[in-house]
């Protein structure tokens, strides 16, 4: 099944949301622009980092960006430094593209980008992009693509599993299905879906949505793993369309690597591994996590970049997330570098990372 989709921009890199009771959901679109360094009541002692001045000491970083903006983060220290790698110049007044919705890592440490326009409802492709200056170049005039689709998660898939000696280019759209995109044509080809809502994840959390599709929360990420090739994705329960909201609280769900063929209308899931709780340990005042909007991953982590809201404020959280169970903690409030919630992040397919605890 083949569409012409949305995408993609090309940067060189290194290598490789939070929800509670007092947290407010941010759905994708606005560019928020509320005053720098919102207090998260929900943070517990825990204090924003500072603006790094220089790139993290560290051969292992990933990125996660803002609808504007470009971050780069160091997952090798517990407080995840973060600093700014610049705007996107193809974003703002008067440029082609509205935001910076996701991005995927390619193994040789390039970068695609996938844009929303500054008009209309087609996608943009912003090729040979740039970080010099402290701005990220999208050198050229972007490539407007035939979809109309809503993509909220990008990652590139390892060698021999979509495609038997490339790496292949995957989305995923709001509705949950996933695709992948010729980097030449962008033509896309469907791989699945996330399949149904159960009745109770592997944890025994119950779901008050089961039976529904899982819909995707903000995003994808594929590792090679060794030779061992993982995926994840952070999903969400619905009810039926137009009956009420989402679920809050954002499920970890491992992806069956082998079952990203063309033509597949069932599901990629493995497991449902956990609904991204509140670990025992954690110093913060969440119960729950949700609108984390990029992912990245790590050793046995998964890092969440969320998009949320706290007294009206938008706020940059990252959570950090057990791969095998969905237990999570909040371990920093990036307010202080952004006024706008995260949009998406990414790594390397080549980063080291460790298989879930069965």
């Amino acid at each position: 099944m083949m569409r012409n989709l949305a995408l993609l921009s090309l940067v060189l890199v290194s290598l490789v949301g939070c929800a509670t009771q007092a947290v407010d959901r941010l759905d994708p679109a606005p560019n928020a622009q509320d005053d720098a360094g919102a207090t998260n009541p929900n943070l517990g002692g825990q204090k924003p980092n500072s603006k790094p001045s220089e790139t993290p000491a560290t051969s292992t970083v990933f990125y996660a960006h803002t609808d504007k903006e470009l971050f780069i983060v160091d997952p090798t220290k517990s407080d995840l430094p973060m600093q700014s790698a610049g705007l996107f110049d193809c974003v703002g007044t008067g440029k082609q593209a509205k935001s910076i919705t996701d991005l995927a890592v390619d193994k040789t440490g390039k970068i695609y980008l996938v844009a929303t326009p500054a008009s209309g409802k087609k996608s943009i492709a912003f090729l040979d992009v740039k970080i010099a200056g402290g701005a990220v170049q999208c050198a050229g005039k972007g490539v407007s693509l035939n979809t109309e689709a809503t993509l909220m998660g990008a990652t590139f898939a390892p060698e021999g599993t979509v495609l038997p000696s490339a790496e292949a280019l995957v989305v995923a759209d709001v509705s949950g299905s996933l695709y992948q995109v010729d980097t030449n044509s962008a033509d896309t080809t469907l791989l699945g879906n996330f399949g149904i809502v159960p009745a109770a994840d592997a944890q025994g959390n119950a779901y008050e949505n089961k039976g529904t599709k899982f819909q995707i929360s903000g995003d994808i990420v594929f590792m090679a793993g060794n030779g061992t090739p993982l995926g994840f994705a952070t999903v969400r329960d619905c009810p039926p369309s137009g009956s009420g909201s989402c679920n809050r609280t954002d499920t970890l769900v491992e992806i069956d690597m082998s079952k990203l063929r063309a033509g597949n209308t069932g599901s990629v899931v493995k497991k449902v591994s956990g609904q991204v709780l509140k670990a025992a340990s954690c110093a913060d005042t969440n119960e729950s996590y949700g609108s984390m909007f990029g992912i990245a991953a790590f050793g046995d982590q998964i890092f969440g970049f969320a998009r949320t809201t706290v007294n009206k404020k938008a706020v940059a959280q990252v959570v950090r997330i057990d791969n095998s169970t969905g237990s999570a903690c909040l371990v920093a409030d990036q307010s202080a570098l952004t006024n706008a919630g995260f949009s998406g992040a990414g790594v390397t397919t080549s980063v080291q990372v460790s298989v879930p605890v069965k």
